[in-house]
């Protein structure tokens, strides 16, 4: 903007410096119209979803974006009678996560008072088939020394 003002500025003050009054007033409008016509753009957007079907900062509530390995878990609270495990996601996050939360590759299948049990199969395998049982203990601030 600061160097659009300067341009046309300057185009005001050229054909002042060294010509005669009458044909400047021309000039200078030839170049603000020149300054104006160099500055439009068309917008043609490049979205290629459609915009509607799902905000992009949003996750599904009952799919993961990480893998098991990639979490940590920190507790588990209660509430309403229904365990959650707290977790931190590989970017830092703290989630709470129910029984049955999916990840990329497993799900959630028990919390108990100082672990989380989950179903774990290979991602690079069509279906299921090679399923294996992890377990994982809580990670508290006083056991990391």
């Amino acid at each position: 903007m600061r160097i659009c003002a300067a341009l046309l500025s300057m185009a005001v003050l050229v054909p002042a410096v060294g010509q005669s009054k009458g044909g400047g007033a021309k000039n200078t409008r030839d170049a603000v119209e020149s300054i104006i016509q160099s500055q439009v753009v068309e917008f043609r957007p490049n979205i290629s979803r459609d915009p509607f079907a799902q905000p992009s900062g949003e996750a599904p509530q009952n799919q993961g974006l990480f893998t098991i390995d990639e979490i940590t878990i920190k507790g588990k609270i209660v509430m309403k009678d229904r365990p959650y495990a707290i977790i931190l996601d590989s970017m830092q996050n703290a989630r709470q996560i129910p029984v049955g939360f999916r990840f990329l590759d497993g799900e959630v299948t028990a919390i108990t008072e100082n672990a989380v049990i989950f179903d774990q199969w290979d991602t690079n395998s069509q279906g299921r088939s090679g399923k294996r049982t992890v377990t994982k203990y809580f990670k508290r601030e006083e056991e990391k020394r």
